[in-house]
């Protein structure tokens, strides 16, 4: 695996992302997910080597800010009900739009309905096919364990979550399971798409929830 860490004046908070996960040369990581990555750690390079914050200009970041902007709208309904405001989108190969949700564990009474996994279950059934090899998750908060497992069976290409999630995350935060022992299938990561926006969000709700309490 390849690791970008992000340097040279990004501060934390300014919504540039952190750091890049790519497969690389993994005999288990699709074709064309692996073709992905060579293009896009190429292009990334490039854009470093001439100025640290070109990236936040680039056509591809400002995609990935803008359906995280609508991950963040949907955080925002469940949190309004009452549901921990997590929101996720799943986009195929064409950049359209697939299957998007929130948490629904409280209305649902459901253990198991976090957003991603909710969102994974719209997108398979949207393709008739659980194998979502070319589509891209994105989700406010780092996966769970249970939701990082599902996003390795799916078969996702590309993971794009805001926040880290330091007590629970299972991608990178926490554990690693997507590149684990128990895995057959290699993750590309993206991490920190809109993360202050991601976590205030999160933070203001919990705060708010204590204090009716």
């Amino acid at each position: 695996m390849l690791i970008y860490p992000l340097s040279g004046g990004v501060p934390a908070g300014r919504g540039g992302f952190r750091s890049l996960t790519l497969p690389a040369n993994s005999p288990h990581c699709p074709a064309q997910a692996r073709q992905q990555g060579e293009l896009l750690q190429g292009k990334l390079r490039n854009l470093f080597s001439s100025h640290p914050l070109a990236f936040m200009l680039d056509e591809t970041y400002q995609r990935h800010q803008a359906w995280m902007a609508q991950a963040i709208a949907l955080a925002a309904e469940a949190g309004a009900v009452g549901e921990v405001p997590v929101g996720a989108i799943v986009v195929d190969e064409q950049d359209q739009l697939i299957a998007r949700a929130a948490n629904f564990r409280e209305r649902g009474h459901d253990p198991t309905a976090h957003a991603e996994i909710m969102a994974l279950r719209l997108a398979g059934q949207s393709r008739r096919n659980w194998n979502l090899t070319g589509c891209t998750l994105y989700v406010t908060l780092e996966p769970c364990p249970m939701c990082a497992g599902a996003i390795a069976l799916s078969r996702v290409s590309l993971l794009v979550y805001g926040a880290d999630d330091l007590k629970a995350g299972a991608v990178r935060s926490v554990l690693n399971i997507p590149d684990g022992p128990a895995s057959n299938h290699r993750l590309a990561v993206l991490n920190g798409i809109l993360e202050t926006q991601c976590r205030e969000q999160l933070q203001t709700w919990f705060a708010k929830r204590r204090r009716s309490q």
